[in-house]
């Protein structure tokens, strides 16, 4: 009886002993008795996106950055498209108290649908070509200063004017908001256009893993809100639960064209001296320089500066006690504003 008790003890512990085993190393969803077991899968990342720090694997290639125009006129809302894709986004204001974007992205994604494209500014070419002469420039005509500025060369210039086939007109929405283009029409007109397809500019720092963190400094806020014009403000909301900022216009969240709040992991508010130019209102930027800046991820804020000492250099974002700044993977939108603009901090 004692042997018998000690045989069925064993068989016990061995049964446990291989469930528990099986439980370890069981593929995902292989059924062990009434239990679904999983393991978390591991990605190896062969790279990082110079872009905005997110991992690569061994069959993703980047390829050239691509910078486009978009239409964020009060009419366009509606229509705007694939801009919840750019890996990085640059927000200025324009004519008419309202801004412009310049979405950037990488040559191998996929976007269905991106617009509406609207016309260059200089300004906006000064960001755009920190990425590299063979950085593709999506737009659709441009003030007088800008199309004399692509003339030079400093990008590769896709004006709708002259690459009319690479983009589409939809009659479905009312012109000007209605000249859309698509990644499929890009990786057309790059092939069309050969040249060297890597990467290179001088990236910023991104943090991986554990390394994330803020400063000492770094002050917890909930978001800020920017003040553009009487009729056009821009607010971020930290979401804890992603650990993103929810973009807000006019205090109402913005969902891109798949539906999802547009969002970003790190904020950028850059502070810049401009001055307007004529009666149109077309406006300078003093893009080259130093100036104040304030950066937000995670939740908390750094106060900091920026710098960029040539034109051609990229523009660099430093804390107060000189260190330049080591972003978080994820996406970033840049908020370039006057220097004059009170910003306000939600805590």
């Amino acid at each position: 009886m004692r042997k018998y008790l000690y045989s069925t003890s064993l068989l016990v512990i061995l049964l446990a002993a291989f469930e528990m085993a099986s439980f370890v190393v069981a593929p995902p969803g292989l059924v062990l008795g009434k239990k679904i077991v999983r393991r978390p899968v591991k990605v190896a990342y062969a790279n990082f996106s110079k872009l905005n720090g997110i991992g690569l694997t061994s069959k993703e290639n980047e390829g050239v950055v691509v910078g486009a125009m978009i239409d964020n006129n009060f009419e366009a809302w509606e229509y705007q498209a694939g801009i919840s894709r750019a890996k990085l986004v640059y927000e200025a204001l324009v004519e008419g108290g309202i801004t412009r974007y310049l979405a950037v992205f990488t040559a191998d994604q996929t976007v269905a649908k991106l617009g509406p494209i609207r016309s260059a500014r200089p300004y906006y070419i000064d960001w755009l070509r920190e990425y590299g002469i063979n950085t593709l420039y999506l737009h659709s005509g441009g003030s007088p200063a800008a199309l004399d500025y692509l003339k030079t060369g400093i990008v590769r210039d896709a004006n709708e004017f002259y690459w009319g086939k690479y983009y589409w007109r939809s009659n479905d929405t009312p012109a000007p908001h209605n000249l859309f283009t698509s990644s499929s029409l890009w990786q057309a007109l790059l092939t069309s256009r050969p040249a060297p397809s890597s990467l290179n500019f001088d990236a910023w720092k991104f943090a991986t893993g554990k390394n994330i963190q803020t400063t000492s400094s770094a002050e917890p806020v909930k978001g800020v809100a920017l003040p553009y014009a009487p009729e056009y403000s821009v607010s971020w909301n930290y979401v804890g639960a992603s650990g993103t900022y929810q973009r807000l216009i006019n205090g109402e969240a913005r969902t891109g064209d798949d539906g999802l709040p547009l969002s970003a992991t790190t904020i950028i508010v850059q502070f810049v001296s401009t001055t307007v130019l004529d009666e149109e209102g077309r406006r300078e930027f003093d893009t080259v320089g130093s100036g104040q800046a304030r950066v937000l991820f995670g939740g908390k804020m750094i106060r900091g500066t920026w710098k960029k000492p040539a034109v051609s250099s990229r523009t660099k974002f430093y804390t107060n006690g000189g260190g330049e700044v080591i972003f978080p993977p994820g996406k970033i939108w840049v908020e370039v504003v006057s220097r004059e603009m009170e910003m306000q901090v939600v805590n």
